[in-house]
């Protein structure tokens, strides 16, 4: 499991949904 990898793609996610920002925040 690449870690940088997945904060990298969780990151983008977060900012693509914008509305489900508490999966960013709970994975940040």
């Amino acid at each position: 499991m690449d870690f940088s990898k997945l904060f990298d793609l969780s990151g983008r996610v977060a900012i693509v949904t914008g509305g489900n920002g508490g999966l960013g925040l709970g994975m940040a």
